[in-house]
């Protein structure tokens, strides 16, 4: 979940995503643009009923295209994210400390990362997964543990994501990821505003 909202957006997204978007070839668009702080909060929710979530989109993204350069609306797909987005904004803006702790991150800017080159398969595929499953595998994830039983509501592709972020996780803790970008911007609240991968 991105991390780190800015007051205004200069160009396709957060500094975060568009310094991480060049590494992932044809999959650039799985970074969706968050934009600015106030279209966020805008979709906080939860919403009565379907015309309150109409409503919230579409002042979402009104103040989204006030306060971005160029002027751009929000994605659907964005939106839907908006709510978890401001559950871990809010902790994170509680707890200060955590946020060295808690870091975004993409799943498909780690397996790019992992391999030296973006997927070549959509993660949705038998392909995609079995492109996905090959890397996790030979960086050390189990067997055992792609094999397990998903969660009621979870894809395949759902967990081949998590256990990418489980990687970049382990592989923060021992130094071996990058920041995007480097050095990372923060918001008006001090969160780093970077893709860690």
């Amino acid at each position: 979940m991105p991390i780190g909202l800015p007051e205004r957006i200069r160009g396709p997204g957060r500094a975060a995503e568009q310094a991480a978007r060049p590494h992932l070839g044809a999959r650039r668009g799985s970074i969706f643009s968050i934009p600015a702080r106030a279209a966020v909060e805008a979709g906080r929710g939860p919403f009565r009923d379907g015309a309150a979530r109409r409503g919230a989109y579409a002042e979402s993204c009104r103040l989204a295209r006030e306060l971005s350069e160029p002027p751009s609306a929000v994605s659907i797909q964005g939106f839907g994210l908006f709510p978890k987005i401001l559950e871990i904004d809010d902790r994170l803006r509680a707890e200060p400390e955590l946020a060295a702790r808690v870091l975004e991150s993409h799943p498909e800017l780690v397996f790019a990362g992992l391999t030296g080159a973006p997927c070549r398969y959509a993660k949705t595929g038998a392909a995609g997964a079995a492109e996905r499953r090959a890397i996790l595998l030979a960086h050390g994830l189990p067997a055992a543990l792609l094999d397990a039983a998903r969660p009621s509501g979870a894809a395949e592709d759902d967990r081949l994501d998590a256990c990418a972020l489980l990687l970049a996780a382990r592989r923060r803790r021992d130094g071996l990821t990058r920041r995007f970008p480097e050095p990372p911007e923060h918001d008006a609240h001090g969160l780093p505003i970077t893709i860690h991968a």
